[in-house]
């Protein structure tokens, strides 16, 4: 069972998404804005995965194009 958060705790552990990690690479606007948020004025404790390190790692150089 877990445990319920309340709003008046000092700090908040989030956890970011291989996805939301991986939209915010790409500029998307909203998980651009909602990180900078999260890691300029708040005081919450974020972390995240190897795992979801590497796929966005992935995503991005298999996104970029090889040039001749």
């Amino acid at each position: 069972m877990t445990r319920r958060l309340l709003p008046d705790e000092k700090k908040l552990h989030i956890y970011i998404d291989t996805n939301v990690l991986w939209n915010y690479c790409k500029g998307q606007a909203k998980e651009t804005a909602c990180l900078d948020l999260l890691f300029k004025k708040r005081k919450e404790i974020l972390f995240t995965s190897s795992f979801a390190i590497g796929q966005t790692m992935a995503g991005i150089q298999k996104g970029k194009k090889v040039k001749d």
